[in-house]
């Protein structure tokens, strides 16, 4: 059925279904997408420090980092009881 709904379609219109599912199964696609995502988080996090300052900020990322480690031994340790 999937070949029937292919052959139907324009050339072109085929052609880019075929370049977005090679794009997304090579990893092409959503490494761009990753790399789009972590260049705006990256500016987010530049104009913070601007913001606050980078003692703070270093302060706040060991902040964060202790609180991930904390939230994934509680998790670990809910998984044990059970």
């Amino acid at each position: 059925m999937t070949e029937d709904i292919l052959t139907q379609m324009p050339r072109w219109k085929r052609w880019g279904i075929y370049a977005i599912a090679v794009g997304s199964v090579t990893g092409i696609i959503p490494l761009a997408a990753a790399e789009l995502v972590a260049d705006a988080f990256t500016g987010v996090l530049i104009a913070l420090e601007s913001l606050i300052g980078s003692d703070t900020m270093a302060a706040l990322g060991i902040g964060l980092c202790i609180a991930a480690i904390i939230a994934c031994m509680a998790y670990l340790f809910r998984l044990v009881e059970r």
